[in-house]
């Protein structure tokens, strides 16, 4: 997902800077895909504004400590709760999800939940479906935050859609292992979402019919007056 998603950013003109564990991997991953710069963790997020978090579940609370504080940065969590060697089981934290756990990790940080239910090889792809354009799913409770994550996502391609607080990604989380079920069984097709929206009719909208509701006064159909 990481690489996927510096890669298109690359190639988009944004300035793209691959972390890792190990220096070296990080500057030859970097080299692998255009980025400007590889190297440590926290090397990689000097005077960087958005910082993608794009590691296996079980490396979260590692990799937040080697990235160290972030002061007010946008950390976008493409990660999912996944247990270890499962890419389709959850594990269960109760009435939270992983990206709440990922901003009490990160109390400085400001998390943004994006790309988390895009399967892998889709990011290697273009994201239009003959001309209708897949859809990305963005949560968090910094507006400001949000709106610089959707821009990243309009700027690959992706409609952006506001999914509200941070706290959705309680069923955005799930909806990443039915995506991931999808493409496995799909014999090589690939699959994404798309919102699709109308004006609500007879529902207080613009389409609404205003025409106040009528009682007839006669007996019911079929019965006659007594």
């Amino acid at each position: 997902m990481g690489l996927a998603l510096g890669r298109q950013l690359a190639a988009a003109g944004h300035d793209v800077r691959i972390g890792s564990r190990d220096p070296e991997r990080g500057r030859e991953r970097a080299a692998s895909i255009g980025a400007a710069f590889g190297g440590s963790h926290g090397a990689a997020i000097v005077d960087a504004e958005v910082v993608i978090l794009a590691v296996p579940w079980r490396a979260v609370p590692d990799t937040l400590e080697a990235l160290g504080t972030l002061d007010g940065r946008v950390l976008v969590d493409v990660t999912n709760p996944f247990r270890a060697g499962s890419s389709v089981d959850l594990l269960d934290y109760g009435d939270t999800s992983g990206a709440e756990l990922i901003q009490s990790m990160a109390p400085d940080a400001r998390v943004v939940k994006a790309w988390n239910h895009v399967y892998s090889a889709m990011l290697r792809h273009s994201p239009d479906f003959d001309g209708t354009t897949a859809s990305v799913f963005v949560a968090g409770d910094d507006r400001d935050a949000k709106e610089t994550v959707m821009a990243l996502v309009a700027d690959l391609g992706w409609e952006p859609v506001d999914a509200g607080e941070l706290s959705s990604a309680r069923y955005l989380e799930p909806l990443a292992a039915l995506m991931t079920t999808l493409d496995r069984n799909s014999r090589g097709t690939m699959h994404a979402l798309r919102l699709l929206r109308r004006e609500r009719v007879g529902a207080g909208g613009p389409e609404a019919d205003r025409t106040p509701a009528t009682v007839p006064a006669g007996p019911p159909p079929g019965r006659r007056p007594a």
